[in-house]
């Protein structure tokens, strides 16, 4: 399928005389994250990492990650909002037509003197953290999918005070890059740990409270006039998915496919057309995967499938909403995955 998705979407953009080097950059966007773990998978790469080293690494990452963000938070605060280095003589002056599609509802983006080329992004006066990514948004939603392992890792783990001090550092991660989809991960994490604990978890409840979710939110954006400028703009791009949908799509190098949307969703039906139900079921069929193993065998990585299966339902409420297609999370996560899924089947050859 990953094979067979990358051949159509690769050829569509030619026919449709689509740039080459955007459909690479696309295709790497879309695919890669899945296909680069997996081979990873198949060559044994996951073989001499055990889970101490895996926790050990997960617990690292974060404290940098939260570290550098808070440094990034008391520089803004020190200068005052005001004497921040920006990125070049008139980059303030042309932000607003260089990413006036993009990032407009910002308001200035200021360097952090460690980091040069990355920025942080202000809103409303305050600062939203990027740490060592280039968005506010990628930074929560990693931090997102530590945290949603981490509460898988609390389910499991005697030491539960050690796990909490590190889930609040999380929480204190996504706090200073003040971006909601971060949260996301903790709610609907606490969600399918409640209905892991009640019942088996079916693969149903993991994609069904997430839809439920998205549901809900969209009948308080139409009636409620509920969230901000940038949220309610999201209603404005699906009602564009709905006038130019073509049914094979437009390829992976459109322009329609590439960021130009704020939603996944819409970018992956103009990329594949009516096949994009293949793309998400390729998704779904690694998500069965792991819930399959959840199911039958209870060990050390049990944490792991928890926080992954909250993890991924997180995901697809996100994609409704963000643009989270190649993204620094969703790599991370696939890479946890297929180190998940190698170490169940190393357990069952021995």
């Amino acid at each position: 399928m990953l094979i067979g998705l990358s051949f159509y979407g690769i050829i569509l953009s030619v026919i449709n005389g689509m740039p080459l080097k955007e459909t690479i950059l696309s295709w790497r966007m879309y695919l890669l994250p899945i296909l680069l773990p997996c081979l990873v998978y198949l060559n044994d790469g996951f073989k001499n990492v055990n889970t101490a080293f895996f926790y050990k690494f997960l617990k690292t990452t974060l404290f940098i990650l939260v570290l550098f963000a808070l440094y990034q938070n008391l520089l803004f605060k020190f200068l005052n909002g005001g004497q921040l280095t920006f990125l070049s003589k008139n980059f303030r002056s042309e932000a607003g037509t260089i990413l006036k599609k993009a990032l407009w509802f910002y308001e200035y983006f200021g360097a952090d003197y460690i980091l040069p080329r990355w920025f942080n992004m202000i809103r409303n006066g305050n600062i939203r953290a990027t740490s060592f990514f280039v968005s506010p948004i990628i930074f929560a939603q990693f931090l997102g999918v530590i945290g949603s392992i981490l509460m898988g890792k609390f389910l499991y783990s005697k030491r539960k005070i050690n796990v909490l001090i590190m889930l609040a550092i999380t929480f204190f991660g996504i706090y200073l890059a003040q971006v909601r989809a971060g949260f996301i991960f903790f709610i609907i994490t606490f969600f399918i740990i409640y209905f892991n604990r009640k019942t088996k978890i079916k693969n149903y409840v993991i994609i069904g409270l997430p839809l439920l979710l998205v549901g809900i939110t969209f009948i308080g954006l139409i009636l409620f006039k509920v969230g901000d400028a940038s949220t309610l703009g999201r209603l404005v791009q699906y009602s564009e998915l709905f006038k130019g949908f073509k049914f094979i799509g437009y390829g992976l190098g459109s322009p329609r496919s590439i960021i130009s949307y704020d939603s996944l969703i819409i970018s992956v039906f103009f990329a594949f057309g009516i096949f994009a139900f293949l793309y998400f079921k390729l998704h779904l069929n690694i998500l069965k995967s792991v819930n399959r193993f959840h199911q039958v065998v209870i060990d050390e990585y049990s944490f792991l499938a928890i926080g992954l299966m909250g993890a991924f339902s997180a995901f697809v409420y996100i994609s409704f909403f963000h643009f989270s297609i190649g993204s620094a999370p969703i790599r991370f996560f696939y890479f946890i995955v297929f180190y998940y899924l190698y170490k169940n089947y190393e357990s069952r050859e021995h």
